[in-house]
């Protein structure tokens, strides 16, 4: 997901992996209003944990975001470290 390998994840970033694993394309598509609304969570949940708003999440940030994508999916989800550590590791090193 860090398309740039600076060891952050940007609004870019989780907009590019939500296109790819949302509309099942990996090229540029145009999306259903259902792919589009999902699009608009993602940007309005890593704008809400952006709170220093410097265009990437930090480790830190990263088990509210999880909890707040699980809590709008309708799920109880508490991460824990190991949660946070395995979805960094797959986004950095995918």
């Amino acid at each position: 997901m860090d398309s740039n390998r600076d060891q952050r994840i940007d609004l870019q970033d989780v907009i590019s992996m939500c296109r790819k694993y949302l509309s099942f394309e990996r090229k540029a598509v145009h999306f259903t209003p259902v792919v589009e609304e999902r699009l608009s969570v993602a940007r309005r949940l890593f704008n809400q944990f952006d709170t220093e708003k410097k265009g990437y999440l930090t480790e830190k940030q990263v088990p509210y975001l999880l909890q707040e994508t699980y809590k709008t999916l309708g799920k109880n989800f508490s991460a824990t470290e190991s949660d946070v550590k395995s979805w960094v590791y797959y986004i950095l090193f995918r």
